[in-house]
């Protein structure tokens, strides 16, 4: 079959280039390299761009331009590469490049010409488009549904590049007694499936930071020559840097359309079997240029979830193997302070198709930044334990939470995250990855919990999960002992916890107390390390967090102003205290019961208060006076807000959320939207606050009360069913909301 003149990748023009200028042009190869520090390769395919870099570096390390050492490398990066010798070697091995030569045509097997005359083992060329296969099955008769026409040879060109370099494995259509038995079953390329560094910028850029030291530089083979055929199941492996670089995965021959200098059919089957690359990967001559993993095997394509995605791979950025193509160009960025822009390019597949390719940019910047390591890795973290918050198919997964693609790399570049400390960052990431508000307030809790316990840090290991707490009464002739008998406040103590620590100090009677003072607890909960049942602890942790300080009693009245809750809780605690003003307890208690503004107490509780707080002082005021009258010997004051201290409420081993009446019951209270209503809702829950010898935070209450919207609702539902407050909502000391 005649096809007229060779097509030589050196002296032809394929390349697509553009210069500084921005005039775009197509090159040689041999143009390439003599013009390499004035044109940028411009293929909008970057599988074409990232073959186009493989072929130029085979050549590169070819004609000798590799550096020896560490030394030669840095100076290689500030000073340039001298590609003279690459593009000698080019002019003079016109023919070695010749993708139409007779006998040795660029990787192709020569030897498939006999088989041209066979019709059933021809292809259409459409056969060689990798990108033809996105989600279509591999190598199959269902290319057919596309319509294959010739091809230029130029596109030829590229298209053979990258079988070569991205081909997929799968079964290749044809007949298996022409190629012989296993023939037809393609192996995937090293860089098929995974991520692969790419350097950026002029062609003397990219090969300056792309041609790095070799132990062992090897031959280039830049036709098809039969190996030495593995064992079953083994494979062979590359002797170094140009054996990998010219690697082919695919016994290829392209067949000329006569006189047209067109290609509409080709000849393919399986090439050079490679065999598994041993962990890292990226150490290795045929992986040097590989994205890797913690293990050392190959970073999926998979985990890189978007164009702007940089966080998985700056992460693996830092954690390059000594030998890998990354953690020499890191040594060169400490030796110079120079570091290049990067790009990664990615191909992901599954087992029958082509999913998709990435192109991912990483500026100079953040390559060499150091920071950016920790940062990445707060990101990294947070989205691999972020993983068990998906949603699932029980009714509490199917509230979780999925992430965005790409969640968290924009913060990469962005100077505050990367100073934050690992604390702040995970607040940041948790404010950007909760629920956003609207729906029903109880799944927006739900969802913010399942987060919250999937994604941030665990609470420190003296507070593990093998530990449970468990009532301890007062001993006879303690402070607190007798009198207010039964369970009271919860206070915490070890007793695993070191000698040197102060105990847990036992609380003075409550008729001895101040009023208004935060009275101590009664009651002693130890940890049982040999327990299993951590949430108990977390739960009481939560729901019995310290106390705020009231102002002192016995100094100045006015000694600074007072939040209007607080100023109330303290009226209210006064009136509770003084036998001449205790019984407007029973009047505020007839509120909770039947709101009426003649009621007494009205114009005492709402003086000095403006009209749109009155509703929610007066039941702020009657629940006060209802825990009173529950128990008038339990502790008026409390440190934690209502939501947050109903996960101490429940029986039987099961409190807050896992208790089905409280968990009932705070639904039914986030879903309320007139404070009418919620009257009859909050009653239950205060008494059992004053029967179990705890108060909620009155002024917290007041606050919300008084901006009872969907923040607020939404807000309670995340306090009652996350164990600890998560970053970005209002804790219980926290000032209320503007």
């Amino acid at each position: 079959m005649n096809a007229g003149p060779g097509f030589s990748l050196a002296s032809a023009p394929w390349i697509d280039v553009v210069d500084r200028r921005g005039e775009p042009a197509v090159l040689s190869a041999g143009a390439v390299l003599e013009r390499a520090g004035e044109v940028f390769l411009a293929a909008p395919d970057p599988l074409v761009r990232s073959a186009t870099v493989r072929l130029l570096t085979a050549i590169a390390y070819t004609a000798g331009c590799a550096p020896v050492s560490a030394d030669d490398y840095a100076r290689q990066v500030t000073g340039g590469i001298d590609l003279t010798p690459a593009a000698a070697w080019t002019a003079r091995h016109a023919d070695v490049l010749d993708l139409l030569h007779p006998e040795r045509p660029l990787f192709q097997d020569g030897s498939l010409r006999e088989l041209a005359g066979v019709p059933e083992a021809v292809l259409p060329v459409l056969y060689l488009d990798v990108t033809a296969a996105v989600n279509r099955p591999l190598l199959s008769d269902r290319r057919s549904l596309h319509a294959s026409v010739p091809v230029g040879l130029r596109r030829a060109a590229e298209l053979l590049l990258v079988q070569q370099m991205w081909a997929a494995g799968g079964k290749i259509s044809g007949p298996e007694e022409h190629y012989g038995k296993g023939r037809l079953q393609g192996t995937a390329a090293a860089a098929t499936g995974g991520v692969i560094w790419m350097p950026a910028g002029t062609v003397a850029e990219v090969l300056a930071w792309r041609v790095t030291p070799a132990a062992q530089t090897s031959t280039a083979h830049w036709t098809h020559v039969p190996r030495e055929e593995p064992a079953r199941g083994k494979g062979i492996m590359p002797g170094g840097e140009a054996d990998a670089l010219t690697w082919q995965p695919r016994r290829v021959l392209l067949l000329p359309e006569p006189d047209t200098r067109t290609v509409g059919r080709v000849l393919l089957a399986r090439g050079w079997r490679m065999a598994p690359l041993e962990p890292p990967v990226a150490a290795t001559a045929a992986g040097r240029d590989l994205v890797d993993t913690d293990e050392g095997k190959k970073l999926s394509a998979l985990a890189v979830t978007g164009e702007m995605d940089v966080a998985p791979l700056l992460e693996r950025w830092w954690a390059a193997p000594h030998g890998s193509w990354a953690h020499c160009v890191r040594q060169a960025i400490a030796a110079t302070g120079r570091a290049p822009d990067v790009v990664a390019v990615a191909l992901a597949v599954n087992y029958k198709q082509m999913l998709y390719q990435r192109q991912v940019s990483l500026p100079a910047r953040l390559l060499a930044d150091p920071r950016t390591a920790g940062a990445a890795d707060s990101v990294m973290t947070f989205r691999r334990r972020s993983r068990k918050a998906a949603p699932g198919a029980a009714p509490t997964r199917a509230a979780g939470t999925t992430l965005p693609p790409a969640f968290g790399s924009d913060l990469l570049a962005t100077a505050e995250f990367l100073t934050a400390s690992g604390s702040e960052r995970e607040a940041t990431l948790f404010t950007l990855a909760r629920p956003a508000p609207g729906g029903d307030p109880a799944r927006h809790g739900e969802r913010s919990a399942i987060l919250a316990a999937a994604a941030l840090s665990p609470m420190p290991s003296a507070w593990g999960a093998a530990a449970r707490l468990k009532p301890q009464r007062p001993m006879s002739g303690q402070a607190g002992a007798g009198g207010g008998g039964g369970p009271q406040d919860f206070a915490l103590s070890a007793d695993a916890a070191p000698a040197d620590r102060e105990p847990a100090r036992p609380a003075p009677s409550h008729s001895s107390a101040h009023p208004l003072g935060p009275p101590d607890d009664t009651t002693v909960l130890n940890v049982d390390t040999e327990a299993t049942d951590g949430d108990v602890l977390g739960l009481f942790i939560t729901a019995d967090s310290p106390l705020d300080a009231f102002p002192d009693p016995e100094g100045p009245v006015n000694a600074r102003p007072l939040d209007p809750g607080y100023d109330l809780a303290r009226r209210l605690g006064r009136w509770a205290a003084n036998p001449r003003t205790r019984g407007v307890m029973p009047a505020l208690a007839s509120w909770a019961v039947r709101p009426d503004i003649s009621n007494r107490a009205y114009e005492t509780v709402t003086s000095g208060l403006p009209p749109e707080q009155h509703q929610a002082a007066m039941l702020t005021a009657a629940l006060f006076a209802v825990h009173y009258q529950t128990r008038p010997s339990a502790p008026r004051y409390g440190g934690t807000d209502l939501p947050r201290l109903m996960r101490s409420y429940g029986s039987a081993g099961r409190f807050g959320p896992r208790h089905p009446h409280t968990r009932v019951a705070l639904k039914l209270i986030v879903r309320t939207t007139s404070l009418d209503a919620l009257r009859r809702q909050l009653m239950p829950l205060v008494r059992i606050a004053a029967s179990d010898g705890k108060a909620p935070h009155w002024p917290g209450l007041f606050r919300d009360l008084t901006h009872w919207n969907r923040e607020t609702r939404e807000r309670w539902a995340v306090q009652f069913f996350t164990r600890t407050p998560p970053p970005g909502y209002p804790t219980d000391k926290d000032a209320p909301p503007a």
